[in-house]
Formats: C-alpha cells, sequence, structure tokens
C-alpha cells in the first residue's frame, strides 16, 4: 500500500494489532494492541507581494497592502508584521496582528501611509510560528512605484479639474456675445437715421 500524498501535515495516532504464536505452544494465538504515533512535518513556505491601494502620488495619502501568501503544505500561527517604512511616512500604527494562515491561503495587511519619495521601499519584520510551533522571523524589503507630480499628469492620474477653466471660457463667450449684440444694435440705429 502506497501512502498518500495529499496527507495533511499534523500528528497521527496509530493503531496496531499484532497475532503471533508462542514458539513452545503452537496452538495459542497471541495478540498485542497498541499504537503509535507519526509526525507529518511540513516546510513554511511563504511569498509576499506589497501593491499601493490606488495611485501613489508624492505628497499625497494613500494606502499600501502587503500580501502574506502561504506555499507551505502547513498552517503558520500567530504572524505579526511590523513596519519600518522608507520612502512614506506611516499614518497608522506600525505593528499589526495577522493570526493565522492555512495553507494554499492568504492574508492582508493594509497601512495609511503619505508618500515621500519616489523611492519607496516596504521594509517589514515577518513573524510567526511554524508548523512546529518554533518561532521564525523574516525580514523582507519590496520596493514599489511611487509617481512624481509630473509623471502622474503624464500618465493622466491626477484628474485635473477643469471647471474654472470653462466658466472662464463661458464667461468671455457671454462677454463677446454681449458686445457683439450692443454693436450690432449700434448700426442698426445709425442705419434707421
Amino acid at each position: 500500500m502506497l501512502p498518500s500524498t495529499g496527507i495533511t501535515p499534523r500528528d497521527y495516532n496509530i493503531p496496531y494489532e499484532v497475532s503471533y504464536y508462542n514458539e513452545n505452544d503452537k496452538d495459542t494465538v497471541l495478540v498485542d494492541k497498541g499504537s503509535f504515533g507519526v509526525r507529518v512535518g511540513a516546510k513554511t513556505e511563504l511569498d509576499y507581494s506589497v501593491y499601493p491601494e490606488g495611485d501613489a502620488i508624492i505628497g499625497e495619502n494613500g494606502e499600501v497592502t502587503l500580501e502574506i501568501i502561504n506555499r507551505g503544505l502547513g498552517e503558520i500561527k500567530s504572524i505579526s508584521v511590523e513596519l519600518y517604512p522608507e520612502g512614506f511616512e506611516l499614518m497608522s500604527k506600525p505593528k499589526v496582528f495577522v493570526g493565522s494562515i492555512d495553507s494554499d491561503d492568504t492574508d492582508v495587511v493594509t497601512y495609511n501611509v503619505r508618500y515621500t519619495s519616489q523611492n519607496s521601499i516596504f521594509r517589514a519584520k515577518i513573524s510567526y510560528k511554524d508548523f512546529d510551533n518554533v518561532d521564525q522571523k523574516e525580514i523582507i524589503a519590496l520596493p514599489f512605484e511611487v509617481y512624481t507630480r509630473e509623471e502622474a499628469k503624464n500618465l493622466d492620474l491626477l484628474k485635473t479639474n477643469h471647471t474654472i477653466t470653462y466658466v472662464i471660457i463661458i464667461i468671455a463667450l457671454l462677454i463677446i456675445w454681449f458686445f457683439w449684440r450692443k454693436s450690432r444694435r449700434n448700426k442698426r440705429r445709425k442705419k434707421s437715421k
């Protein structure tokens, strides 16, 4: 019998029963029962991705999200993320408790920030307990895209307000129309005299 490849990492208690004959007494069947434990372990394999929510523009407030991906076969527990910002100011608390992430699952942490530099790096310490309940720490440094105001305008990320321009154009057209109408009346009056 082949072992299952889809076995879930955890501790297993496997019962057994052995029947045998004593060498001196071949008529009596002896039976021993018991159990033994087997631990199926799992290697921790985490992946990370960082992305700003919306457009990241220098001088603007926004949100940066860290996605924690558990690619391993076992659950990770007691996850916390401590952020050390570089290229942005933190507007929320730097340390966040995430909890647990099952195998083939993800969780996200979102921070409120103010972008201060184009060279922004999401630098954080990830602390967690692996499948064997051993404390683990990982330091990550993930850069993400932040735009200057000029780049944002060129990429049409900034929504420019044209209301004032439209109002000025309408007022100018009304003034031109008013003077054109007045000059037309004056010409008619001169013709009628």
